[in-house]
């Protein structure tokens, strides 16, 4: 029997527009951790800036970030002529960080030593 490489990918449907990402890539892990870290800069320097402001930035900030981490122009794809609202990004981040920790718990668990026990 010949080996074959596995198919690892995440796969995210976002309402039918498709994006694949690898839970153990260094480049979209170290893209996730500085997404997460300016988060918390922007959090801090955002505090005494008026409500519409923060909206603002921190929308600007969540449409980069998953252009980052999913690819130049994943927003426009993933929205297309739909308005760009604050919870929608919310969800978009959720859904990444949901669906990104279930590919490498599935692939943390097929290699566990518990499985060998079986």
């Amino acid at each position: 029997m010949a080996f074959k490489f596995r198919d690892n990918a995440v796969n995210l449907d976002f309402d039918g527009k498709e994006f694949t990402l690898d839970p153990f890539d260094e480049d979209v892990l170290t893209k996730i951790e500085e997404v997460g870290l300016k988060a918390n800069e922007i959090s801090e320097s955002l505090k005494d800036k008026p409500a519409q402001e923060q909206l603002t930035e921190m929308m600007d900030f969540m449409v980069e970030s998953i252009d980052s981490i999913l690819g130049k122009g994943a927003i426009k794809e993933i929205f297309g002529k739909r308005k760009i609202r604050f919870c929608d990004l919310l969800d978009i981040f959720s859904y990444i960080a949901e669906e990104m920790k279930k590919g490498r718990d599935t692939i943390v668990d097929r290699y566990s030593p518990e499985r060998l026990k079986k």
